[in-house]
């Protein structure tokens, strides 16, 4: 009888550490699940980080353009620097108008509001016209030697190409994507191939457009 509860106790205890054993080993698993989740939760965050990142970049480089409303700001930002790319955009505008001699953007006293009168300054009340304005008059045709108010007396189809010009030759340089609705809007379909032949050319390795004609 005293071997019997010897050998129950012997095998009480051997349950005893098969149970213990069997906890701890659920114990390391579960941690170790753990810690994997935690691994893969801070991986997936990451990854989606990295995503986030790309698209913001690549949804940077994208400019959406409507021919019928075209933003005369940035070729206005582009005009005020005096550099390669400026030249650049003077010489796309001159080229779509066969009579233009130049296009700059000026001081207000190099203007001639009206060529028939010579010795009459522009009102004073222009300088309360809000700082968008002003820059739009100071972006002057040369015609004749003459340098006139672009957005006063040039036609439609030249505005539209002079607002056009900063997004184009940008995105040339710099390898953005132009997306432009209605890119024949107002403007000769020569001056339409022209521009699908600036992206369409071998010269051209990052730059793209997409566009809609009419």
């Amino acid at each position: 009888e005293g071997a019997e509860l010897q050998k129950k106790a012997l095998d009480q205890q051997q349950e005893d550490r098969i149970s213990k054993f069997d906890r701890q080993v659920e114990a390391e698993a579960e941690q170790e699940v753990e810690k994997l989740r935690k691994e893969l939760s801070r991986s997936v965050q990451k990854d989606l980080e990295e995503m986030k990142k790309i698209i913001i970049a690549f949804a940077e480089k994208i400019d959406i353009i409507n021919m019928n409303n075209i933003p005369m700001e940035h070729t206005i930002k582009l005009m005020k620097n005096r550099d390669q790319l400026q030249q650049k955009i003077v010489d796309f505008i001159k080229n779509a108008d066969l009579y233009m001699d130049n296009y700059e953007y000026v001081d207000m006293d190099q203007i001639k509001l009206r060529a028939e009168d010579e010795g009459e300054k522009p009102d004073e009340k222009v300088l309360e016209l809000p700082e968008t304005i002003m820059d739009q008059i100071r972006l002057a045709s040369t015609y004749k030697g003459v340098p006139v108010p672009s957005m006063l007396f040039d036609s439609t189809g030249t505005k539209k190409i002079a607002a056009l010009a900063g997004y184009v030759i940008e995105g040339l340089e710099q390898g953005r994507i132009l997306v432009i609705d209605e890119l024949d809007s107002s403007i000769h379909f020569k001056l339409t191939r022209a521009i699908v032949a600036m992206f369409n050319n071998e010269l051209n390795v990052n730059a793209q457009m997409i566009f809609t004609v009419h």
